[in-house]
């Protein structure tokens, strides 16, 4: 069978799928990837990797990214965390662990809540917070979501539950998109230089095409300050 036909199948079913649909994109994802593998396509890809990824990767240090939020955290004297994003991601995970890592280090009494969101909209951060907020007795006064989106979202619920962004509730975001710095109050986040990443993506893609080892990096990460 070749390359090609097997895809189709695994896209189409014949070789069985999950019943969750992200889970089902996850298994397609690793089977595309491991294919161009095999088959020696030159390809990078966006995302998180480690010393065994056998493709070339370009992203931010996630890890450092949660341990960056933590800190900003805990200066503000937070501690009742909510995570919000699903850590089945390899990303969002990382930086789980950052956020984690920095709390253990520091020694304080903090407690963690998660919520796992795996749809990237506005709407469905919204109604995850609504809902997070309807059965939790005692809210949590900081929130690293995985995404500005996410942030923005929870801020919002937080607010009409007649919460005090930032007094009761410290949030930090993530990516720096545009809207970050303009919503209302402007979010603190965590900045991925995406020109670098361009930058890197397309150098590494056509040292590839030109027959030349392309190597896995990660771009810059820092905390952006704003009002949240």
């Amino acid at each position: 069978m070749s390359r090609v036909a097997a895809l189709r199948m695994h896209l189409y079913g014949s070789l069985g799928w999950p019943t969750d649909v992200e889970a089902k994109f996850k298994q397609v994802r690793r089977f595309c990837w491991g294919e161009l593998v095999q088959g020696g396509a030159p390809f990078v890809v966006w995302g998180a990797g480690n010393y065994e990824t056998p493709y070339c990767v370009i992203g931010s240090d996630n890890y450092l990214g949660g341990m960056l939020a933590g800190r900003y955290l805990l200066e503000r004297n937070r501690s009742k965390f909510l995570f919000v994003g699903d850590t089945s991601f390899r990303e969002i995970y990382q930086r789980r662990a950052g956020l984690q890592k920095v709390v253990e280090e520091s020694g304080n009494n903090v407690s963690f809540y998660d919520v796992v969101l795996s749809n990237f909209s506005f709407e469905s951060a919204f109604e995850a917070a609504t809902h997070f907020l309807s059965v939790t007795r005692e809210p949590p006064d900081a929130v690293f979501a995985f995404s500005d989106t996410a942030a923005m979202a929870f801020i919002h619920a937080f607010r009409a539950a007649g919460l005090d962004i930032p007094r009761q509730v410290s949030v930090v975001g993530y990516n720096d998109i545009p809207s970050a710095a303009y919503f209302s109050p402007p979010v603190t986040t965590i900045r991925q230089d995406i020109y670098q990443a361009g930058r890197l993506l397309v150098s590494n893609l056509m040292q590839m095409l030109d027959d030349l080892p392309a190597k896995s990096s990660a771009i810059k990460t820092e905390l952006i300050v704003r009002e949240t």
